[in-house]
């Protein structure tokens, strides 16, 4: 059976019996079209997987590096303390010292 249909492309089935094989090819084709398309879907979100791990490593990274630099700022903060607290130790004694040395004299 040889029919020719309104709109029929070069290639495409002359006989009513070859339909089936081309609908077959056909379809073979958008499988291995969405075969494609599903491997660069799973690369594409393999890909983001592996950027949103960069990013937390990058968050916890900057995470540590602050909390680190709070503990530096707050040691560093006592040390001032403590060197403000030496230095009015060494004022006092230095004034205790001058106040003896200035009673002593007036002694002798």
């Amino acid at each position: 059976l040889c029919m020719e249909f309104p709109g029929q492309a070069a290639g495409q089935p002359r006989r009513l019996t070859d339909v089936p094989a081309a609908l077959r090819g056909q379809a073979a084709t958008v499988l291995r079209s969405v075969d494609r398309a599903g491997a660069r879907f799973r690369a594409g979100g393999e890909r983001l997987m592996e950027l949103a791990a960069e990013v937390d490593q990058e968050v916890e990274r900057g995470a540590r590096r602050r909390a680190e630099e709070a503990v530096l700022a707050a040691e560093v903060e006592a040390l001032e303390r403590r060197l403000r607290d030496l230095q009015l130790e060494e004022a006092d004694r230095q004034q205790r010292m001058e106040s003896g040395v200035t009673q002593a004299m007036c002694e002798v």
